[in-house]
């Protein structure tokens, strides 16, 4: 899976200098939401939801035997 663009809200996590850097480093484009816009968060939310389903079953089979 190859992730071009990161779209979150404006959280401390995904505005400080380590996220940033981390996206800039991996040429992912950080796209954010309007501040004050619960209908672009959704979106947002809802993908990081599955993504982290995603991420966690393939990371709890792989350490199954």
């Amino acid at each position: 899976m190859t992730i071009y663009r990161s779209v979150t809200d404006h959280g401390a996590l995904y505005t400080s200098r380590a996220f940033t850097d981390a996206c800039h480093r991996a040429g992912v484009l950080q796209s954010m939401s309007a501040v004050g816009s619960p209908a672009d968060n959704a979106a947002a939310e809802s993908f990081n939801a599955s993504f982290y389903l995603v991420i966690y079953g393939v990371a709890s089979n792989a350490t199954r035997t």
